[in-house]
């Protein structure tokens, strides 16, 4: 087993960052300043097989998208995290140096996201009182759902700021 404390890191589209993980029996627990890395993984032969998120929580990333695809985008999953039955969901935006708000360029959807989130828009799936605004991610803990059904997900729109990587 990879049992042992790393240093990991990563890239998302044009983004690039770091952070530490706890590798422990096939667990993984890590994260920055900006995000929470949690998940399982498994070696198979050469490879190490890993998927971040965990029972019960849906990652959701934003990066790739323009503002206003970004904003429907995060209305719809929160509402669908919500009806799936998830117990929170957290919306990575990334602009974790973007400390205040923007009206246009880097940072915009991490804005627009907090203005919904201070207006209310995610009440009816999500308890306000337990929303945290981190640097990169807004993470929303939602309502107990006693219809829940599980994962029915729409189809992600393209990525039309999607970087592809030279090579």
């Amino acid at each position: 087993m990879l049992n042992g404390l790393y240093k990991v890191e990563y890239g998302v589209n044009d983004a690039f960052g770091r952070s530490i993980m706890c590798m422990h029996d096939g667990k993984m627990l890590g994260g920055n300043s900006a995000f929470a890395h949690l998940g399982t993984y498994q070696e198979k032969g050469e490879e190490i097989l890993a998927e971040i998120g965990y029972d019960g929580v849906e990652l959701f990333d934003l990066h790739g998208h323009d503002v206003r695809t970004a904003v429907r985008l995060a209305l719809t999953r929160v509402g669908e995290a919500y009806n799936n039955g998830y117990e929170s969901i957290e919306l990575i935006h990334g602009a974790g140096d973007v400390g205040e708000p923007v009206e246009e360029g880097r940072g915009r959807i991490k804005w627009e996201l907090r203005r919904l989130a201070a207006g209310g828009a995610f009440d009816r799936f999500a308890d306000p009182d337990r929303t945290w605004l981190k640097n990169g991610s807004i993470v929303l803990i939602l309502r107990r759902n006693p219809q829940a059904r599980r994962n029915a997900w729409a189809a992600e729109p393209p990525r039309t700021h999607y970087k592809r990587p030279r090579g």
